[in-house]
């Protein structure tokens, strides 16, 4: 018996699901979320079958994501505990933060995701790395169990994907990612909008951080390494938020010759989130492991705690170390 049988089965004889996505969502944890949730709506309309999902948050839904969590509740406990127990794009369970143990507590728990630093943490483990995100990993389960896939899920896919690839630009698109973005194009969806919505469109906020991120880089290894950084001030200053902050690296990282970019941003006092991107076969994900982090090789992250010298020299190291 297949897992994807296996899945299917599980989903099947659970009248009580919960569905978890890692904290400080990215586009790829609420979609693959939302995506969930309505494929198992849709394809079990007349069984009893209640769907909610958890995602650690501090403030709640952050605006840039609103539009596309709508009315759907989050975070609303309909059970003390769940028959079923799933998790969507997180690499470990601690990433689940405090909803970690109602997860662990549920009859059986199901792990899906697409990063290559998973620690296979369920009692069911579906990791594909190939994958370009885990929107798409649940869309190509979805036909494989014979799921039926509305244009609401098919608008979700579609969002994880370009998102997680940076509107196709990082390594981890394939011929396979082209052919369900060819399927989904012939529904009845305005992919342009989405893509202008999350490339093409700035809050004045963050057009004021890209130049402070800018002015602040730091290159190292004859200009192979570029490390940019954002203090709290700069955010508060201009009452920025977190999602204000995406796609900055990319700025650093699209210099020519550079071949590992970061950007350090500090949350709180000596509480920084640290996100990586590199080029070819150097796998930046192997230094956010260092770290308690992980990601796809070309695209990476971590949280850090203590003094930013201490951080950016430890991190300026592994960078020089991970291209010599």
């Amino acid at each position: 018996m297949s897992s994807l049988t296996d899945l299917k089965i599980k989903i099947e004889s659970s009248k009580k699901i919960a569905i978890f996505a890692h904290t400080m969502p990215d586009a790829d944890a609420f979609c693959s979320s939302l995506a969930l949730k309505r494929l198992i709506e849709e394809n079990y309309k007349h069984k009893k079958k209640k769907v909610d999902i958890f995602i650690d948050m501090e403030d709640g839904v952050p605006p840039l994501y609103q539009p596309i969590v709508g009315d759907t509740p989050i975070n609303e406990q309909s059970f003390k505990k769940y028959d079923l127990a799933i998790a969507l794009d997180c690499t470990q369970i601690e990433r689940l933060a405090k909803f970690e143990s109602l997860f662990s507590s549920a009859k059986y728990t199901i792990n899906i995701d697409h990063h290559e630093s998973n620690t296979n943490f369920a009692n069911m483990n579906l990791v594909f790395p190939k994958a370009s995100s885990t929107g798409e990993i649940l869309y190509n389960i979805a036909k494989k169990i014979n799921f039926e896939t509305s244009v609401d899920v098919a608008k979700n896919v579609f969002t994880s994907i370009i998102t997680d690839t940076v509107c196709l630009t990082q390594n981890n698109v394939l011929k396979s990612t082209y052919k369900i973005l060819a399927e989904i194009s012939s529904m009845p969806i305005d992919t342009e909008e989405i893509k202008n919505y999350f490339f093409k469109t700035n809050t004045k906020a963050k057009i004021f951080l890209i130049e402070k991120a800018l002015r602040s880089i730091k290159f190292y290894e004859d200009d192979k390494i570029a490390i940019m950084r954002l203090q709290k001030k700069d955010l508060d200053k201009l009452e920025a938020t977190y999602e204000d902050t995406l796609g900055i690296i990319e700025h650093a990282n699209n210099i020519d010759g550079i071949m590992i970019a970061g950007i350090i941003i500090e949350n709180e006092p000596q509480k920084f989130y640290v996100s990586l991107r590199s080029k070819g076969e150097i796998k930046v994900s192997l230094i956010a492991e260092e770290f308690g982090g992980g990601g796809h090789s070309n695209m990476a992250a971590f949280q850090y705690e203590g003094e930013i010298k201490e951080l950016t020299s430890k991190l300026s190291q592994l960078c020089i170390k991970t291209i010599q």
